[in-house]
């Protein structure tokens, strides 16, 4: 009966072991995996930010060298939008034993990252204007409110 039941499940007679032209796991497989830049945001920073509904969940502040990633296309990709957010449950998983409570509650929640932490880490040459913004700068000389003579710098 087990011979019937071996038989029906292999294909073409492979077995197992055998790997043509399908997919390898292994050693060797490891090298070719495609890595994701990501950029180590400070975790005290985004929890200083909580909403106050959350704020509850935290059992203690981490320090300032406690950091999470968030993988540099998916800020690209929010950055335009005015904001970056991550998923609470990724930052549980994230995070050290004891800063968070357990809790099961709200893990699809998306949370916001201060944009000024992920500016200070984002490599400046990702950052590009958009094709309709566009920034000039002219001097002109002007008075201040007190009368005196300077140069202003003006926005075109």
């Amino acid at each position: 009966m087990l011979t019937l039941i071996t038989k029906f499940f292999r294909k073409s007679g492979r077995r197992r072991g055998d790997h043509q032209g399908g997919v390898q796991f292994g050693a060797d497989s490891v090298s070719h995996v495609p890595t994701v830049e990501t950029v180590q945001l400070s975790l005290a920073a985004i929890l200083e930010r909580f909403p106050e509904e959350l704020r509850l969940m935290i059992e203690r502040m981490p320090g300032s060298e406690v950091t999470v990633a968030l993988p540099v296309p998916t800020i690209m990709k929010q950055l335009p939008l005015g904001s970056v957010k991550m998923s609470l449950a990724s930052m549980h998983r994230q995070a050290p034993e004891g800063i968070f409570k357990r809790s099961a509650g709200e893990e699809k929640r998306m949370i916001g990252v201060p944009l000024a932490e992920v500016l200070k880490r984002v490599r400046p040459e990702l950052l590009q204007r958009r094709h309709d913004q566009r920034w000039e700068v002219s001097l002109r000389n002007g008075d201040d409110r007190n009368g005196r003579r300077r140069q202003l710098l003006e926005n075109v």
